[in-house]
């Protein structure tokens, strides 16, 4: 579908559905801009996420086969606004800073924290920054969130935190974008292109409102229906309530017929959303409903593509809230099924053992039948074998001190080792007989139990999981061939549907509209569960 620039009006609304090709129907109008001698350094691709805007980056310079350097507004809103502050800090808060910081100032630290409402130094620091994406004061976030402590006490941590900052001459993605909108600095572009428009917080809708007034044509892309982000500052009425020339994208290349259906019974409940309609791809589908996550036919799927020799089925198994996945990953580890968890990534996961592990275990079984090991794989191998004092007569260790590497040369990139090199010379004194199992002494006994199980399941270990587990909101952008869904919720979310709030409703029908062959409901065996 062609749409061109400025009829009308100077900026497009692209509502996009599930699966509907927003962001290839973008990459359609980028190209079209260049066919009419548009230079794509004049052309601003933006996104909320850096996953998002990665991605689109990504397609369009393959798309366009041009020069990556010159997709230099191809980015996040918040790394444009610093790319183009003027002076000013110059360093990253990133998690290590935020880490340090607490430490310092004697807050605990909860990696990965997503919460605004403990008493965890992490969770401080983003309360704060969410009263400044949300534009509002640090005491009405205070009395929206309810935190476990006095508003003197956040006072007086925010005083701390900005004075930090200052001092060490740091940033953070908040401070980036206040400093782009008070400084109004805007590249002229000719066309802006605003993707997941839905997911922008208060102080990103300000910076993209002051960027539309020096583009010739600004396209807004996104659906308000998979606006779940509100609880970490999104606006998605900022998009509801745009106007201008409309695009619908109407047709899901994701969701069958049966998964489409249920999937629209929710948007009713959402009282507020643009009004839009779509429609499935042609195939049918299946619904299917379990009270038990043992009666998923997850393991007969994967048996049944390795004797096909597909190796593509794919599984979700998502949930509302990060601990009732717990039960399912005892499930498959004692079941021997290779699983990942979502990362935040679009489509992207990690495996239940990290990767280094997994490459120990093959580095040292290729040793044992005489391949040679360059440095990177003695270090990789090294790094799960218990170090051993000078004396020790066990030979199952590396001896202490040549886990410093000194006795290898790492600038010579194609030496390689092998097993009685790695004796004689580098402190290894491990049994060539022993199995894996007993020499990595830093993998834990479940971690060697569940390794063991998958490969007496035929397991590829190397490859990517098939079986991805996540909450909702860490999968959204992503599909699945078949989605296994809990239905379970807690009181406070439960509160939220009763109240007549819209989030919960934009929830499940993300994690709905995932599905492109099967969709599997666990029904709760608690008191509060989504009606589907």
């Amino acid at each position: 579908m062609n749409v061109k620039v400025c009829v009308g009006y100077n900026r497009t609304i692209v509502e996009g559905p599930p699966g509907t090709g927003k962001t290839t129907f973008l990459l359609d109008q980028v190209d079209n801009l260049l066919k009419q001698n548009i230079d794509i350094e004049s052309i601003g691709f933006f996104s909320f996420t850096k996953k998002a805007a990665q991605e689109a980056r990504t397609r369009a310079i393959k798309k366009f086969n041009l020069n990556p350097e010159k997709f230099r507004y191809f980015q996040t809103l918040h790394s444009l606004a610093h790319s183009i502050a003027k002076g000013g800090p110059n360093k990253f808060f990133d998690e290590e800073e935020q880490k340090l910081f607490c430490i310092k100032n004697n807050l605990s630290y909860k990696p990965g924290d997503t919460s605004v409402n403990t008493m965890h130094g992490s969770s401080i620091i983003n309360l704060i920054n969410r009263a400044k994406n949300r534009m509002i004061s640090l005491e009405k976030q205070y009395h929206d969130t309810c935190p476990p402590y006095p508003y003197p006490y956040l006072k007086r941590v925010c005083a701390t935190y900005e004075t930090y900052k200052k001092k060490e001459n740091f940033f953070d993605h908040a401070d980036s974008i206040i400093n782009f909108n008070f400084l109004q600095d805007t590249p002229i572009l000719k066309a802006l292109f605003i993707d997941e428009a839905q997911d922008l917080n208060n102080l990103q809708c300000e910076m993209t409102t002051l960027m539309e007034k020096t583009a010739e044509h600004t396209w807004y892309a996104g659906d308000d229906d998979q606006a779940i982000y509100k609880w970490s500052g999104a606006n998605p009425y900022f998009f509801i309530k745009l106007t201008g020339n409309v695009v619908k994208l109407t047709k899901s290349h994701r969701v069958p017929k049966a998964i489409a259906k249920l999937a629209k019974e929710i948007l009713p409940r959402i009282k507020t959303r643009r009004n839009k309609d779509w429609y499935s791809k042609a195939e049918e589908g299946s619904v299917h409903r379990h009270m038990y996550f043992s009666t998923l036919p997850i393991i007969e799927e994967l048996e049944k593509d390795k004797k096909t020799d597909q190796k593509t089925t794919c599984w979700y198994i998502l949930s509302r809230n990060g601990y009732q996945l717990d039960p399912v990953k005892a499930y498959l580890k004692s079941e021997g099924v290779w699983y990942g968890n979502a990362t935040k990534e679009k489509g992207g996961s990690v495996p239940a053992v990290g990767q280094r592990k997994i490459n120990a275990i093959y580095i040292w079984e290729g040793l044992k039948k005489g391949k040679k090991l360059n440095f990177e794989e003695v270090e990789n191998l090294y790094e799960f074998i218990r170090s051993l004092s000078k004396n020790s007569p066990e030979d199952n260790g590396i001896t202490w001190g040549y886990k410093s590497y000194k006795t290898f040369d790492q600038n010579d990139t194609e030496k390689t080792y092998n097993y009685d090199e790695l004796v004689e010379k580098h402190g290894l004194k491990v049994n060539i007989k022993y199995n894996w199992y007993e020499i990595l002494q830093q993998l834990t006994n479940i971690e060697i139990e569940y390794i063991r199980a998958c490969r007496r399941r035929g397991e590829k270990l190397m490859s990517t999981p098939r079986v991805i587990l996540s909450t909702i909101h860490s999968i959204k952008g992503g599909e699945a061939d078949h989605v296994a869904l809990f239905t379970e919720i807690n009181q406070i979310q439960h509160d939220s549907i009763m109240r007549g709030d819209d989030d919960e409703h934009r929830v499940f029908y993300v994690a709905l509209t995932r599905a492109k062959k099967s969709l599997h409901l666990l029904e709760s065996e608690k008191q509060w569960a989504y009606q589907i």
